[in-house]
């Protein structure tokens, strides 16, 4: 959401610096990026039009208000950090509360395996080695080239090895972060960030009124679907999926990456080879949210993430609200390759195959049978 915002604050004031007062500028995506671009221009006095595909705003922000929860629940960007969004959020009036970076991780039998940095160190060595290589290289070559995943595969006491604890780290901190497995992410670029971190907020107040305030007296076309884009020196006309055409004398174009790649829109003429390029070398994390309220918490741990040494857990890592919220309120987080997997599945079989992840938080003094929520579920 940082980036979305820099990138929508950025490319206004780069149009800004062409453009003429008197012109009419069309901004294709209400995501932050694009409400951004288009607050910004508009308060730089030009006419501004925003064009929607979905019949909401917001793009990555995905607020559901139901009167059976206790605060609006985010489905897109949850958790929140750093002074730019604090800013934003403030001045939309947007509600957060504090939550600690704490984890608990647990094998299938329910041991609570002791905080390690194996899985951090051997991450931090792996991108100094990728950093001082003349090319970039993926996380995993860089932690096989460094050494960095060489490592024991003995059983400590608890069940698991240095070896285990770092395919753990990967499997979890990392790929929820990011959304991606170690083969897709650059070691080069970008991992400064793994997991929840010291700091962040979760949004209790609707994320996104953010979007919605800077979108406030502007021109947006909702359920507007761009397929074509002709440019030339004398304007830009648009072409939406209904048929219809808009003319304007400059564009911005903030939708998602994947929507370039598809193809989805046409641009007359094309765009340049070299961005071409960059679009299709770029990817695109994946990440699913499921909320579940319970009646009553069968968990006692205090720890804000959880999370269970077990490779074929399709849930990443749990984010437990109980302690800053005062709610049974579990966030599961499944990343990377195994979101297609969900995805195949019927809201029931995951729940399911969720809940079976959180045995080893059973506290049998608390509850005897298997944990089962309420039906207010918000996959």
């Amino acid at each position: 959401m940082i980036g979305a915002e820099a990138s929508g604050t950025a490319v206004a004031g780069r149009v800004s610096a062409l453009a003429r007062p008197e012109e009419r500028i069309a901004v294709i995506g209400a995501g932050l990026a694009g409400a951004t671009a288009a607050r910004a221009l508009a308060d730089s006095g030009f006419d501004v039009v925003v064009v929607e595909a979905r019949d909401r705003v917001g793009g990555r922000i995905d607020t559901r208000d139901d009167g059976a929860w206790p605060f609006p629940v985010e489905l897109g960007a949850a958790s929140v950090a750093g002074d730019t969004l604090d800013r934003l959020l403030q001045a939309s009036a947007v509600g957060t509360i504090s939550l600690d970076a704490t984890r608990e991780t647990r094998t299938l039998d329910g041991v609570v395996v002791p905080p390690s940095t194996v899985g951090p160190d051997a991450v931090t060595t792996a991108v100094d080695w990728a950093r001082a290589q003349p090319t970039d290289n993926s996380l995993a070559s860089a932690l096989s080239a460094s050494g960095a995943s060489t490592l024991s595969t003995t059983p400590s006491p608890d069940g698991v090895s240095p070896s285990d604890e770092l395919a753990h780290y990967l499997e979890t901190a990392i790929a929820s972060e990011y959304g991606a497995n170690s083969f897709r992410l650059s070691a080069s670029y970008g991992l400064d960030r793994a997991g929840l971190a010291a700091g962040s907020a979760l949004v209790v107040g609707g994320l996104e009124t953010v979007v919605e305030d800077a979108l406030d007296d502007l021109d947006v076309l909702l359920s507007s679907i761009v397929i074509r884009i002709a440019y030339d020196d004398d304007g830009v006309s648009l072409r939406l999926g209904t048929g219809e055409s808009l003319s304007v004398d400059r564009v911005v174009v903030t939708v998602p990456i994947g929507v370039l790649q598809s193809g989805t829109i046409e641009f007359a003429p094309a765009l340049p080879e070299a961005t071409t390029a960059s679009i299709e070398a770029l990817g695109m994390g994946t990440l699913e949210q499921l909320w579940l309220r319970f009646d009553e918490p069968f968990w006692s741990t205090e720890a804000t993430v959880l999370s269970v040494v077990d490779e074929t857990s399709e849930i990443a890592e749990w984010i437990n609200l109980l302690p800053a919220t005062g709610q049974p309120i579990l966030v599961g987080l499944t990343a990377a390759e195994d979101v297609p997997v969900t995805l195949k599945q019927s809201d029931d079989e995951f729940i399911e195959a969720a809940l079976r992840t959180l045995v080893p938080f059973v506290d049998e003094t608390l509850s005897t049978a298997t944990p089962s929520p309420t039906p207010t579920v918000v996959p």
